[in-house]
């Protein structure tokens, strides 16, 4: 009686498909790392922006707030300590060095700049500060 022989793939034609498998993963993997740091980037500023509004509000309202630029994250000082704002920064960014911003209702801002550099390649930023042109601010890519 003969064997009947069954149609599959050999342990070579196996390992061929499982390393192309794994060549277009990997291929694929950085630019998705890539746009999720994009995207962490995007929400990071929307909240600043979000939390640098209500701290202004405070200040034009009593006269004064900071602003606190830890190694991990921003801190909005504005009245008793529940009502601060607190902000992660992403993954790739980090202060230069510690800041703390000080801002008055005389337009008064001190330091004018805070340096946020890039952990890994891609652009860093430099935040100016600008009360006397109605409490806003601007970001520019270093």
């Amino acid at each position: 009686m003969k064997n009947k022989r069954y149609g599959a793939f050999s342990l070579v034609e196996m390992l061929v498909v499982l390393a192309i498998t794994a060549a277009l993963i990997l291929l694929g993997f950085p630019p998705a790392r890539q746009t999720w740091q994009s995207t962490q980037e995007r929400i990071f500023w929307h909240r600043f922006d979000t939390e640098w509004d209500r701290t202004v509000q405070y200040m034009t309202a009593n006269k004064s707030a900071r602003l606190c630029f830890y190694r991990d994250e921003v801190v909005f000082m504005r009245g008793e300590r529940n009502s601060w704002g607190h902000l992660p920064y992403p993954h790739r960014l980090r202060p230069r060095t510690y800041y703390e911003i000080k801002l008055t209702a005389t337009d008064n801002v001190m330091p004018q700049s805070v340096y946020l550099d890039a952990r890994q390649p891609g652009p860093g930023y430099r935040v100016a500060f600008q009360l006397g042109v109605g409490g806003r601010y601007a970001i520019y890519q270093t």
